[in-house]
């Protein structure tokens, strides 16, 4: 299966020692979105709060997993299941992939991805964190 380019602020979820890259395009979060009922704001909130179900972590998960497939054309990786990636989730733990999910999901609401879903560079188009007084 791929990797990830941690270079280009690719992420990653490890699950069943499996690494899945998680790329984060135009078309995956309109999927994810279509699927959950929930905008990519909500799902990162409820993604920081620990708030989203094992169903849904699956289908945003295997989202992002099969964008990152389809630019790669890793027809593997492209099967993978929503159902499934839940499972693995659950076995992983849930708490710290939840936390994964939010600041993928946050930065693609800030503007940090490019429609493929690459990362930007930190400073080009990402609007500053404004800091308290």
């Amino acid at each position: 299966m791929g990797s990830a380019n941690e270079v280009r602020g690719e992420a990653v979820l490890t699950l069943a020692d499996t690494e899945y890259p998680l790329r984060p395009s135009f078309e995956a979060i309109v999927a994810f979105e279509r699927a959950t009922g929930m905008t990519r704001y909500q799902l990162a909130d409820a993604a920081n709060s620990n708030a989203l179900t094992l169903e849904t972590m699956g289908v945003v998960a295997a989202e992002l997993i099969r964008a990152h497939a389809k630019a790669n054309e890793d027809a593997d990786m492209a099967r993978v299941r929503p159902e499934r990636i839940a499972q693995l989730i659950y076995e992983a733990g849930s708490f710290g992939i939840s936390l994964q999910l939010a600041l993928v999901l946050m930065r693609a609401a800030g503007g940090g991805y490019t429609i493929e879903g690459e990362a930007k560079k930190v400073g080009k188009n990402i609007p500053a964190i404004p800091t308290a007084a």
